[in-house]
């Protein structure tokens, strides 16, 4: 996805939006003219959203790859995420940026996005009983966005530490 333009990206994400947010809104029963106003309204928004998004973290991840070579950057961006801990240390280096650039894009907001979705869980759960099980499809999405912005953040900072302590012990 980081290679796609960000008009592309945006494009994407507001057509699985739009789509999605048609097919819930459809299973709640509403019309098929409220479910191509309301997928078409939330996949527009969305969308532009994510474009102005992934154009700003697109100049941000340039800036925190440097001028590594493609595999590297690579490399880079998977040692965030999974061992092992590059041996490189311009790789490590850029992986401790990059990470940073993740960290710094979950902290914005972090309460709301924690709050919002964890409101979400429940209203999912509890409409569950009072109207129909087709709710509970809402319940995967709202503990993935829970889990993103709540535990994602705590795991980010201690890759961090670690690729940032790996280097430390190299030089000692």
């Amino acid at each position: 996805m980081r290679t796609l333009p960000a008009w592309v990206q945006g494009i994407l994400a507001g057509l699985f939006f739009g789509i999605a947010m048609g097919a819930f809104i459809r299973l709640d029963g509403a019309s098929w003219t409220e479910v191509v106003l309301w997928g078409l309204g939330a996949g527009v928004a969305l969308g532009v959203s994510m474009g102005r998004f992934a154009v700003r973290q697109r100049r941000e991840f340039a800036e925190a790859e440097g001028d590594l070579p493609a595999e590297q950057v690579q490399a880079a961006h998977q040692a965030v995420s999974r061992e092992p801990v590059p041996y490189d240390p311009d790789v490590r280096a850029a992986a401790v940026r990059i990470g940073t650039v993740y960290l710094k894009s979950t902290q914005k907001h972090r309460w709301v996005a924690v709050v919002l979705p964890g409101l979400m869980l429940v209203g999912a759960v509890g409409a569950a009983f009072e109207r129909s099980l087709w709710t509970l499809l809402y319940v995967p999405a709202a503990a993935l966005m829970v889990y993103i912005n709540w535990f994602w953040p705590r795991r980010l900072r201690r890759r961090i530490d670690r690729l940032s302590s790996c280097g430390e012990e190299d030089s000692a």
